[in-house]
């Protein structure tokens, strides 16, 4: 067929052409007037008839495209962009990736951004010491690859190649290591391998620093003497390699009402157990993050999904007769914003936050739900240093009223009589004012010192041993400018050149613009107006930004009030932004969610066997007590019976 083609597009060409000459041959025969007259006609009627040809072309191949419907590729990018839970999600990721042909890149190794020979090499020498029950070599691989970017396997090139995972390489790696640390929590308690030189210790298992010496000094098999692993040495191990491997932070930043996307970012890494322990939170996101650490797994389904978040505040506030008009809302929020820095009441906010989070305090958080809540405050104290608030520093504090005080965008926003007050608990259970900020004023976050050891980030990462963040972003003024980091692969069509140096250009310009006024920023003459587009402050460590997808028309939804399908839209929003990033975050989170799970397990059978220890150690002082008690008995009756004869 492709024969027969060629020959009818060359006879085509052919006579074009030959109408072409021909009609330059009547033009220049033509006088000069009239030539020139026809000459501008024929330029108009070549226009028009250009317009019409596209614009018949276009709509013909728009209405057969939907005749025919969306091809494959479309179909499942459709699925994608409106799937409603992870498992759809993913469902049609694994569709577009099979469609693509993408499950080839994942399938081959090698690639320039991580170093898949090491990740290989590891791998082959932990199974083969699994399987040789090689405990030493085992054990000193694992710990040497508590290393989150070993090999720079969370280089975040790796998971743009493809929709729904990276490497089977990585994933392969990740899912092995956390198969071992399974089965070291399930080793017995007792024997669990024979050697040769009598019963060894279970500490002499990490005291070799490679497998190489290991290997060397390893005793051979011979049927004779076993290796215990006592709880206590359990416990020992799993939380030396908590402390090695590090923490991860969540922080929540900013958003207005697009705070909201904060708790869809919460479930979708929730409902996947790769929530961390420790949260951060600022401005709205702080609001979210006490929302998040007061309550127990067992409540927090029910908030993220937006049913137990109380609204009452703004429908009492909005019953007034000041107006309930969208106009007449909107034009009393662009006021206050301009006087006051803020679109929301202020005596509002507070009403819904103390609604919805109680008189709890840090110390009653982590002891509900064992997160570390952390809530940053600017004070006017040592040159506006922020605060960060949490159960170490601030067990007694009050939640609910460091959230509102993150939330303050001026001194002046109580007006000049009533300021934010930070509270505690006394003794007796009573709410006062906490003495160490009784007098202090609280100011935007953005007003902060954020450089050094005084950056929030970086005093709660010393604090609690954090390396790694997840980041969700949800500042309305920055939103138009960040683009999220795992997107994955470029599909859509090509663009023309002007077009990719125009883009190219201005993306350019934008990091030449951010870098100025960071430099401007450090010299601390950065307008605040001005300063509100740059991230307030460098992350002390690796990193992950999560980043909503926001159209233009939703910005409206910032003038208006939340309602109960507002949050649950929001909710889905950060959601979606998550499902791009979900095997990136399991291979940078899913060992140390194992080890805590390990460490948690270990730590109640240690206290069980404890526990079980005691009571039997007390059962039997009894029982030498009773037996005690039985020989006095028996000796004075011999002695009674000797006294009668």
């Amino acid at each position: 067929m492709a024969t027969s083609i060629w020959p009818n597009c060359f006879s085509a060409a052919v006579v074009a052409n030959g109408m072409v000459n021909l009609y330059r041959w009547f033009i220049e025969a033509l006088p000069g007037k009239l030539k020139a007259r026809v000459k501008t006609a024929s330029q108009y009627v070549a226009a028009f008839v250009n317009v019409l040809v596209y614009a018949v072309v276009h709509w013909t191949m728009r209405y057969w495209r939907k005749f025919r419907g969306p091809s494959p590729v479309r179909y499942w990018l459709g699925r994608m962009h409106n799937a409603t839970t992870f498992e759809e999600w993913e469902e049609a990721a694994q569709r577009v990736d099979a469609l693509l042909d993408l499950n080839i890149w994942r399938q081959e190794d090698k690639h320039p951004e991580y170093d898949y020979r090491l990740i290989h090499q590891r791998m082959a020498a932990m199974k083969e010491a699994h399987d040789k029950n090689d405990l030493p070599t085992l054990f000193n691989l694992l710990r040497s690859g508590l290393i989150r970017n070993l090999g720079n396997i969370t280089s975040k090139e790796l998971y743009n190649g493809a929709f729904a995972g990276t490497k089977d390489l990585i994933e392969d790696y990740i899912g092995q290591f956390l198969l071992f640390i399974d089965d070291i929590v399930e080793m017995n308690k007792g024997p669990y391998r024979v050697l040769k030189r009598g019963r060894v210790p279970f500490a002499s298992l990490e005291d070799s620093d490679t497998p190489e010496s290991s290997a060397e000094n390893k005793p051979r098999d011979t049927g004779e003497l076993k290796v215990d692993i006592p709880p206590t040495e359990k416990v020992n191990l799993f939380h030396g390699w908590r402390q090695t491997y590090g923490r991860t932070a969540l922080v929540l930043q900013g958003g207005s009402l697009f705070g909201f996307c904060h708790l869809g970012v919460v479930k979708a890494l929730f409902l996947r157990g790769l929530l961390p322990r420790v949260i951060v939170g600022t401005a709205t996101g702080a609001i979210m993050a006490a929302l998040v650490a007061v309550h127990s797994d067992d409540d927090l389904l029910q908030v993220l999904k937006g049913e137990s978040i109380d609204l009452s505040a703004f429908k009492r506030k909005n019953a007034e007769p000041s107006g309930d008009g969208w106009l007449s809302t909107t034009w009393r929020r662009l006021k206050r914003y301009v006087r006051k820095g803020h679109f929301l009441d202020s005596e509002v906010l507070e009403k819904c936050v103390r609604d919805n989070i109680g008189d709890v305090t840090f110390q009653e958080a982590y002891e509900r739900s064992k997160r570390v809540l952390n809530i940053t405050v600017v004070t006017d104290e040592q040159d506006r240093i922020p605060r960060v608030l949490n159960y170490l520093n601030a067990p007694n504090v009050v939640i609910w009223s460091a959230a509102v005080a993150s939330n303050v965008s001026s001194g002046r926003i109580y007006g000049p009589n009533r300021g934010p007050r930070i509270l505690c608990k006394d003794k007796y259970g009573r709410v006062v004012p906490w003495r160490p900020m009784l007098n202090s004023p609280f100011f935007h976050y953005l007003k902060g010192t954020y450089q050094g050891r005084n950056a929030p980030l970086q005093r709660m990462a010393e604090l609690f041993g954090v390396n790694h963040f997840v980041i969700s972003q949800a500042r309305p003024y920055l939103l138009p400018f960040l683009r999220p980091e795992v997107h994955g692969p470029q599909i859509e069509k090509r663009q023309p050149w002007p077009m990719r140096a125009i883009s190219f250009a201005l993306k350019l310009g934008v990091l030449e613009m951010r870098y100025r006024l960071r430099q401007l920023d450090r010299l601390g003459v950065m307008p605040l107006p001005v300063r509100r587009f740059l991230v307030d402050e460098d992350v002390p460590g690796d990193s992950l930004t999560l980043v909503p997808s926001i159209e233009l028309k939703e910005f409206v939804g910032l003038l208006g009030r939340p309602t109960a399908e507002s949050i649950n839209d929001w909710i889905l929003k950060g959601e979606r932004s998550v499902w791009p990033s979900m095997t990136a975050l399991e291979v940078r989170l899913a060992i140390e969610m194992k080890l805590d799970m390990a460490y948690e397990r270990v730590r109640k059978e240690y206290s069980r066997e404890v526990n079980k220890s005691r009571r039997k150690d007390k059962k039997g002082s009894d029982d030498d007590g009773l037996s005690s008690k039985r020989k006095k008995k028996g000796s004075g009756d011999d002695k009674k019976k000797k006294g009668e004869y």
